[in-house]
């Protein structure tokens, strides 16, 4: 079975994850994954976060090499979305890609139909259709959702529908020995779109610092700009830029992961993907009871769930208190992670619904 995959990234943030990461362990199921992503990695890595000409270089980028994935597509027996077509919602797209393929796989991994990846400006609404993600949803043969709320709403859309949980190959977190560092240490890994999410915290873990001496915050990120470092009182503050071939180097120097979260409708659809990580580096995991995290921390056994400042406080203070029991719940988050929510635990179930599909005839 050959399978045509569309991520919204090129090896990217969610599209390395949810499309990327699974390609070589379907090959070893028999199914042939080719990948096209709507622009080349050079172009991203420049005008991703360019201004507004590089942005909309990058958007004409996207229209340019998604329109060419969509010819190829009629060779293949199915055509794998992820997240969307392009972050700009190009007006046509999905009629060209009901015009040249066959079956189609929708994945997302959090609450796109109700907040599109990028708000397209007054300018150029001429040119998008602000309904495509919902008619990719609504078109799709197979909706991949990345956690249980998510799978609540499109069952209940009346969609033909399976979990995916978002995933970690065990190859990328090989087995060793966890790197404390000498000083506490609580580490965060994230995007910078995301790193505002620990401000709550920040007189916690002034007050832990008084407890614990030379405790720090490891942000793992691309930037904090926009985060008040300065509220965070004598709990030092070290930033690291992300490197994805450090990265269970960079996550293994931390005593505890962390995943605060607010309570709002995106958040409760999002995957917890931090969490994984913390588990394959056998840290213990304290983190908001929101989305996927419910899902994903076992409470008392791989970490704590924490709903209000008071037990994120509570939580924080057992964990940096008790190396040993640091070590327990760390090792049994890495086995609940190699039990359930690797990605080669996954690649099975994910061919065999591809298979369950099938190729059908193409449009011709």
């Amino acid at each position: 079975m050959r399978v045509l995959a569309l991520p919204l990234y090129p090896n990217e943030f969610s599209s390395r994850i949810r499309v990327d990461f699974f390609i070589p362990h379907l090959a070893a199921e028999g199914i042939e994954v080719d990948s096209f992503p709507p622009l080349s990695r050079s172009v991203f890595e420049k005008c991703y976060r360019g201004d507004r000409r590089e942005r909309v270089r990058y958007h004409l980028a996207e229209l340019s090499g998604r329109f060419r994935s969509f010819l190829r597509a009629g060779a293949y027996d199915l055509v794998w979305v992820q997240k969307g077509y392009a972050l700009f919602p190009w007006r046509g797209f999905e009629a060209l890609r009901r015009l040249f393929s066959g079956r189609m796989v929708y994945d997302i991994d959090d609450d796109v139909l109700n907040l599109a990846p990028i708000e397209v400006p007054r300018w150029a609404r001429a040119f998008a259709d602000e309904r495509q993600v919902r008619k990719i949803h609504q078109a799709a043969d197979l909706v991949l959702c990345g956690n249980q709320t998510l799978l609540t709403d499109a069952e209940r859309m009346g969609r033909n529908a399976r979990l995916l949980p978002s995933t970690i190959p065990l190859s990328h977190y090989p087995l060793e020995a966890v790197g404390e560092e000498r000083a506490p240490t609580l580490v965060w890994v994230g995007t910078a779109s995301n790193v505002h999410y620990l401000e709550p915290l920040a007189q916690v873990l002034n007050r832990l610092a008084s407890s614990f001496y030379g405790l720090r915050l490891l942000l793992i990120t691309d930037s904090v700009s926009g985060l008040s470092l300065e509220a965070f009182g004598n709990c030092r503050i070290d930033v690291e830029v992300w490197d994805r071939n450090r990265e269970a180097e960079q996550i293994r120097r931390g005593w505890v992961g962390i995943m605060p979260l607010p309570d709002d409708p995106w958040t409760r659809r999002k995957s917890g993907y931090k969490i994984l990580q913390y588990y394959a580096c056998r840290l213990p995991v304290v983190a908001s009871p929101v989305g996927g995290n419910r899902d994903l921390v076992i409470e008392g056994k791989t970490g704590y769930l924490a709903a209000t400042l008071e037990d994120w406080e509570t939580a924080l203070r057992r964990l940096l208190s008790d190396r040993n029991h640091r070590a327990e719940l760390g090792a049994k988050g890495r086995k609940e992670l190699e039990a359930t929510l690797s990605t080669e635990a996954w690649a099975k179930p994910l061919a065999g619904w591809f298979r369950e599909l099938g190729p059908r005839e193409r449009p011709r």
